[in-house]
């Protein structure tokens, strides 16, 4: 790969745009001090952004070291990039498929269709990538799905990862985000489940996450026509105070005695007082 190649290229993955943002990027689209480049629409040309989204992109410091470089002997007033005729350059995955064709990396299994031959003459032939630079495995969207997943994984939030991408909907986002390696996040797998990070024993932390599932105020479970009132916030021995009574009724009746399949495996029963307790399998005593 030769310098324009790799400049060409890395303008893809730095900054995750389409190839027709690369295609028609002008030297007044790049903002040095702000490390920007700005895709916008150009009339001459008629270029409109996908969805007319109009955004800023910021670019990492090597990509902007290479701008400036290429800026002080451009090969052209206005274009970033452009072909021997001085035209806005385009066919970059025509381009990409013959670097990796040049560079041996193509996988020899794909196989497609070709149109040749002289204008008069033209006739479809099939070809395979083993001879010919028509390998599926490499095309340019893979260079913006890498982007977005490195910003991703740098910590930058989702949101503004749409809005640099361009993208209208969210969830055409959350597809280009790939998945990270558990090797890489195996520090913060431990870090989530370290004692000293949250100084408390684990039957502690155990003990409040069954809180906050029933919630940290009144949790009204409707079972078989009897509402089982819990609340959380008074924990006795093994289990929490309740109170148990006919659905849609005012108040408790004398006697009533209900299995609850959703919290326990044993029955609730009231009292005089309305005050019960409520054996939870697995709760821990504070």
């Amino acid at each position: 790969m030769d310098d324009e190649e790799r400049i060409r290229y890395k303008f893809f993955l730095g900054s995750g745009c389409r190839d027709k943002e690369v295609t028609f990027a002008a030297w007044s689209d790049i903002d040095f001090d702000k490390k920007t480049y700005h895709v916008r629409r150009k009339e001459d040309v008629h270029f409109t952004p996908k969805s007319h989204e109009s955004r800023p992109i910021p670019l990492p410091d090597s990509l902007i070291a290479l701008l400036k470089n290429r800026r002080r002997n451009a090969p052209h007033d206005r274009r970033i990039f452009v072909n021997e005729e001085a035209r806005p350059d385009n066919h970059f995955l025509r381009k990409l498929k013959r670097i990796a064709k040049r560079a041996g990396l193509n996988c020899g299994q794909c196989r497609t269709v070709l149109t040749e031959g002289p204008y008069e003459k033209k006739k479809q032939i099939e070809v395979s990538c083993k001879d010919r630079p028509v390998c599926e495995h490499f095309c340019l969207h893979r260079f913006r799905k890498t982007c977005a997943t490195r910003w991703h994984e740098a910590g930058i939030p989702i949101r503004t990862i749409q809005m640099w991408l361009g993208h209208k909907s969210l969830e055409t986002t959350m597809i280009y985000l790939g998945v990270t390696d558990s090797a890489k996040l195996r520090s913060n797998i431990n870090i989530a489940f370290s004692l000293s990070r949250t100084d408390r024993s684990c039957d502690t932390a155990i003990r409040d996450s069954l809180l906050l599932v029933l919630h940290s105020t009144t949790v009204a479970v409707l079972c078989r026509g009897y509402r089982f009132n819990c609340n959380p916030a008074i924990p006795q021995e093994s289990g929490f105070r309740a109170s148990i009574r006919p659905s849609g009724s005012q108040r408790s009746g004398s006697t009533f005695g209900h299995r609850c399949p959703l919290l326990c495996s044993g029955f609730f029963h009231d009292d005089k007082q309305s005050s019960h307790r409520a054996s939870v399998p697995g709760a821990i005593p504070p």
